[in-house]
């Protein structure tokens, strides 16, 4: 009586995939070994292209379970296998790579940085199979390709990493993300005029303005064109409150709106000294006081130019008293 003589099959090589939630293992020729044939007697292993992983998770060395096992040549029938099933350390799972992306907006008010403030919803994920626990690490700032008011601006994430129960078995194709996600809108820069007053008759004064929503350390002079104020006064506007608009400039990054302050003219009574009707120091040699109308006329302006001036914004303010203003010297005529 002759018996089969039992040899053993055995895995080789290399059975390699990239993670896929299974313990399938794929498999080639070249993964097994047959010992114990004599010669070259023909008998082989029946082809088998899938085996098992130990664990659908990522790892080297993992092993690779193969059932089932059959003979097959024309001297086939002269062998047994010692064993059907074959184990082999030849397993390797590798990390499945993920794509992280940003998406929805990322918007702020000019602040003069280029720090963005993300939410969860600006990151997307894309390649998780199925319901498997892995996501984005959350991360809430990111960086505006520059600090300037625009749509539509870069904005840039770096060092994401992943996080879950099942993130061991991914990576990431690439820890920064960027996208058009960026808007910074402009600021609101106040600029008011200041209140100013003068006397009736008299120049309007110098006007003035303040500021509110400069950043950091911007001031006016990022301002573009040149600050000029309107005013519906006149020389010869009565006594009362009238508006002093600013305006004329822009500045890139802002929005300006612009706000008015109150010219206030007030009344000139008849025994106001000269010196509080042009509203300026008046040298000693010419400073007159008005006395009260109704006792004789006034002193003629025999000192100079300045009180001929004085003259005149006096007859503005109250042309009832050319009757007590004496001619300037040299006898002229005033016009």
């Amino acid at each position: 009586m002759i018996t089969a003589k039992a040899l053993t099959a055995s895995l080789t090589g290399t059975a390699s995939k990239v993670y896929d939630g299974t313990t399938t293992a794929t498999l080639t020729t070249g993964n097994f070994g047959l010992a114990g044939v004599l010669g070259t007697e023909a008998v082989s292993l029946t082809p088998v292209t899938t085996g098992t992983y130990d664990t659908k998770t990522v790892g080297t060395g993992k092993t690779v379970t193969v059932t089932g096992l059959t003979l097959t040549g024309t001297d086939s029938a002269n062998y047994t296998l010692a064993s059907t099933t074959v184990t082999g350390a030849i397993g390797t799972i590798t990390a499945k790579a993920l794509t992280a992306s940003l998406t929805g907006t990322a918007s702020k008010i000019y602040d003069g940085a280029t720090t963005a403030t993300l939410t969860t919803g600006n990151f997307s994920l894309t390649g998780v199979l199925g319901a498997e626990a892995v996501s984005l690490t959350p991360v809430t700032t990111g960086t505006y390709d520059t600090k300037a008011v625009g749509i539509g601006k870069i904005v840039t994430v770096t060092g994401l990493t992943l996080t879950g129960t099942d993130a061991a078995n991914y990576m990431l194709a690439s820890t920064t993300a960027t996208g058009t996600i960026g808007t910074i809108t402009a600021k609101t820069l106040v600029i008011q005029a200041d209140d100013a007053q003068r006397p009736q008759g008299a120049p309007d004064p110098v006007f003035t303005a303040r500021y509110d929503g400069f950043i950091g350390a911007e001031d006016r002079r990022v301002l573009i064109g040149t600050l000029a104020f309107e005013t519906d006064a006149t020389a010869a506007s009565p006594a009362g409150q009238y508006a002093i608009m600013p305006g004329g400039v822009s500045a890139e990054n802002y929005v300006t709106r612009f706000v008015a302050g109150t010219l206030l003219v007030t009344f000139v009574p008849m025994n106001t000294n000269v010196e509080t009707i042009v509203g300026k120091d008046i040298p000693d040699a010419v400073r007159r006081p008005l006395p009260m109308l109704g006792g004789g006329p006034l002193p003629g302006f025999g000192l100079g130019n300045i009180e001929v001036e004085i003259a005149e914004i006096l007859l503005q303010a109250n042309p009832d008293l050319s009757a007590f203003l004496t001619e300037p010297p040299g006898g002229e005529e005033r016009e």
